[in-house]
């Protein structure tokens, strides 16, 4: 008789345990989509099972943090890449032969004149 009650007692920790690792397991190789089993039981399996939900939770945060810094990171580079290319259109404006016709003298010719004078 108590050898069956600490078989059953065994088994009845047992089970829940395995689940718990295998929820453990699951977590560490990126699988956050698994259940964790056993978390509305009242006893201390229960609040392991528990606590591990809350590393699951902090998991499947931490994922959907780093996917929107990614994102942000990506939107950030864009719009600098933008900016490069604004900046050397101006640049390429600003030394284009078109906008040199209104300078009145060019600067080698004015050094020129002055040399001569």
């Amino acid at each position: 008789m108590i050898l069956t009650a600490g078989v059953i007692i065994a088994l009845s920790i047992r089970l829940p345990l395995q689940q718990i690792m295998a929820a453990m397991h699951a977590i560490t190789t990126g699988d956050y989509h698994r259940e964790v089993q056993g978390t509305k039981a009242k006893d201390e399996v229960g609040a392991m099972a528990r606590a591990v939900e809350v590393f699951r939770e902090n998991a499947i945060a931490k994922q959907k943090t780093e996917e929107e810094l990614r994102t942000s990171k990506e939107r950030a580079e864009g719009a600098l890449l933008e900016l490069n290319a604004a900046q050397q259109n101006l640049i390429d404006a600003s030394v284009s032969p078109r906008s040199a016709a209104w300078w009145p003298v060019s600067p080698t010719r004015s050094t020129t004149r002055s040399a001569s004078a």
